[in-house]
């Protein structure tokens, strides 16, 4: 495989003009995975495009729920409290159309980090407006609605609610790339208690690391698939193209009423399919939930497998997996020091300025 030289657009997407695409992958995806490899106690993560070590890529995929696991409880409760797209913390968010009698008629799914949109807002303001016109077909979206005072604005009306079916990225603070890519570095950092036993649990590890919570699906699975490779002396990083991704749903549990396929209705509408000459794999990060229009029902006549029809993204989002994409190198050749837990933790500034405290409440491991 040949040397990468330069960072890939999430997905492979090729919104950026090729001056704009060498600007993300150099002053965004380059700067942050360099800063992290840089920081203390890092020795195993590495910067793909700067540090050429040779050596066979084993790519390595962390998959988790879409419904974000800090909502519990059961039955509508839960469902309604996931539809809100500030408890939505999982990589993954969704909006959800509904017809004049209440009914859903379709949902939309995104992983599309927001930093993307930070970045092709300053560069590219028309094609921003072009793509939410596209992928949000049916709403009036000015571009005065997305850039209010000149600036493009994350949580604009078209792209901050669960309730009007449009949606285009990211939103809540812990779902960014950056996070993405903090949590990655992190985790490869081998850690031991305060007696020198390693911590090799996932509660345990994230809270002595101070990444996140143990509450969360995405969190975990991260932070303990990154770290059985640190475990393991490798060199780690985050697969090219660096992104977060729908990686599938199932909706075999779910009954229509004429009997059809239920996995059928789910498209994927934004990334790139897989290329077996170029040795790619899928990579999505848009999805719509949608009955055909030449059926004479709509997504809200579809029952679960309790007999509940579908009134809420949420009953879905349970069915959904979200994928990061780990890569290690020179197995076996990369010892690291361990190291015993963080006292604590500033909150997370992302280089908007948006802050996000991923450690607010986390107690050191016992």
């Amino acid at each position: 495989m040949n040397p990468l030289t330069q960072f890939s657009s999430p997905a492979y997407l090729t919104d950026f003009t090729p001056e704009n695409a060498k600007r993300w992958s150099t002053d965004f995806i380059s700067r942050h995975l360099t800063l992290e490899s840089q920081r203390p106690q890092v020795s195993q993560f590495y910067n793909e495009v700067t540090d050429s070590w040779p050596g066979t890529r084993t790519p390595v995929d962390i998959i988790w729920a879409a419904f974000p696991n800090s909502v519990q409880g059961s039955g509508k409760r839960r469902w309604i409290l996931a539809d809100e797209r500030g408890t939505q913390d999982e990589y993954c968010e969704w909006s959800v159309l509904r017809n004049d009698s209440g009914k859903i008629t379709r949902v939309i799914f995104t992983a599309e980090g927001p930093e993307y949109w930070d970045w092709l807002g300053k560069m590219q303001p028309e094609t921003v407006l072009q793509l939410y016109k596209e992928h949000n077909p049916g709403f009036d979206i000015k571009k005065d609605d997305l850039f209010p005072g000149g600036t493009y604005k994350r949580d604009n009306k078209w792209n901050n609610s669960t309730t009007p079916g449009c949606i285009m990225h990211l939103i809540h603070c812990n779902n960014t790339l950056t996070a993405q890519i903090h949590i990655a570095g992190q985790s490869t950092v081998l850690r031991i208690d305060s007696q020198g036993n390693p911590i090799r649990a996932p509660d345990r590890l994230l809270r002595c690391s101070r990444l996140g919570l143990a509450s969360r699906n995405s969190d975990p699975y991260i932070g303990i698939g990154i770290n059985n490779l640190a475990h393991s002396q490798h060199l780690i990083t985050v697969a090219d193209p660096i992104g977060l991704y729908l990686h599938d749903f199932n909706g075999s549990s779910f009954h229509a009423p004429d009997g059809a396929d239920v996995n059928k209705f789910w498209k994927f509408t934004r990334g790139t399919l897989a290329d077996p000459k170029k040795g790619t794999g899928e990579h999505w990060v848009r999805a719509v939930f949608e009955v055909p229009k030449e059926r004479d029902y709509v997504v809200g006549d579809i029952e679960d497998q309790s007999g509940e029809k579908i009134q809420w993204g949420s009953q879905l989002a349970d069915f959904v997996q979200v994928r990061l994409t780990g890569q290690a190198i020179r197995a076996g050749l990369h010892t690291a020091d361990a190291h015993h837990c963080i006292a604590n933790m500033e909150p997370y500034v992302d280089e908007e300025g948006h802050e996000c405290n991923r450690a607010s409440g986390i107690a050191n491991p016992s």
